[in-house]
């Protein structure tokens, strides 16, 4: 819980768990919202920014409290069955690719560590798992850049006050199916969960 969220975590709970689509929200369009919200390009947001942003949306809660709880439960499980099928090609092509990179990274780890000297065999224990530390750790940040580089290395501009305010409605009406009993502040449970 470091009070930030990057955008892998943000795309992950817009996608899987509130369950909007490319179609509702195209991936351009969740890139630049979060250019909007990461407008220091840190690869990070917090609480704040989050709710800034969430809080546009707000008011549609106020018009769904006469809609049953079971209906929009239906709805979005009916939903989830549609976006499963129209995703399992989307993701299995992107787990594909991933794995060919890590596959890449891998085989470039393996290499240089066949050019380590014999005396790199005789090193403490200590020494060992330090160093394979600071590989995985090596692994983990590439992964990371290159997640954060596809977000930027599209042509992808700032989203704008409208398409603002019309996601984080989406995001709003999203939000109050996974917390239903929670007051306004949904968006600060969401918040804490993409921290989590």
């Amino acid at each position: 819980n470091s009070g930030k969220v990057n955008y892998l975590a943000f795309q992950g709970l817009v996608r899987q768990w509130l369950k909007l689509n490319g179609e509702l929200v195209t991936e351009d369009q969740l890139q630049a919202v979060w250019r909007f919200l990461d407008a220091g390009k840190t690869g990070h947001i917090t609480g704040g920014d989050f709710g800034s942003f969430i809080r546009k949306g707000d008011h549609v809660h106020d018009a769904s409290k006469g809609e049953p709880l079971r209906d929009t439960i239906l709805r979005a499980r009916e939903r989830h069955a549609i976006e499963v099928r129209q995703h399992r090609a989307e993701f299995e092509q992107q787990r594909k690719e991933e794995v060919k990179a890590a596959q890449a990274l891998k085989a470039d780890l393996v290499a240089s560590a066949r050019t380590i000297e014999l005396d790199s065999f005789r090193q403490s224990p200590q020494r060992m798992r330090a160093r394979n530390e600071t590989l995985a750790g090596e692994m983990r940040k590439a992964r990371y850049e290159r997640w954060h580089k596809s977000v930027r290395k599209g042509n992808v501009a700032v989203a704008s006050s409208e398409e603002q305010d019309r996601i984080s409605e989406l995001l709003n009406s999203h939000v109050a199916q996974i917390f239903p009993g929670i007051g306004k502040n949904k968006w600060f449970c969401f918040f804490k969960w993409m921290d989590a």
